[in-house]
């Protein structure tokens, strides 16, 4: 009895020092299992109003400078403190060379462009929401959220004050 007893737990440590020694798995993107609004504002503005955990790329034009960003947005869903949790990336940014301001854009382009923030909305905010598509306010940014983006967006409303 002791000769198989000695075998099985000689092998049940190598199992355990092999399985160890492994490389943890590598995680899964953050967006898996959510649903995929592709670039419908529509869609992740209305799975924002039903709780819907979701992602979208939507991207907005503007005219000073004339420019186009595309922003994702992850919407993790309601966490235990009775907040929203959101994640915004700048993915792209393009400032049309030709704009009367196309300089200023470019240097803002650089400043954003890859940078991203996780911000926890209050419930009572997302609820008064009208599109679902949660703003965050400037004198919020702060206490909300948390990220290069958010660091870079509070140091530029600073120097504009």
């Amino acid at each position: 009895m002791k000769k198989i007893i000695i075998p099985l737990v000689l092998i049940a440590t190598l199992v355990l020092l092999l399985g160890c020694s492994q490389p943890p798995a590598v995680p899964a993107d953050e967006t898996s299992g959510l649903k995929d609004c592709g670039t419908n504002a529509d869609c992740i503005g209305t799975a924002a109003k039903t709780c819907e955990k979701a992602f979208a790329t939507i991207t907005q034009a503007s005219e000073s400078p004339k420019s186009s960003i595309s922003i994702k947005i992850i919407i993790f869903g309601f966490q235990e403190n009775k907040s929203w949790k959101v994640k915004y990336k700048m993915e792209k940014i393009e400032v049309d060379p030709a704009s009367q301001d196309a300089t200023a854009g470019q240097i803002m382009a650089a400043m954003l462009q890859g940078k991203d923030m996780t911000c926890f909305v209050p419930e009572e905010q997302l609820a008064g929401s009208e599109s679902g598509l949660v703003g965050i306010q400037t004198a919020d940014l702060k206490k909300q959220c948390t990220g290069s983006l958010a660091d870079t967006l509070s140091g530029l409303m600073s120097t504009r004050s």
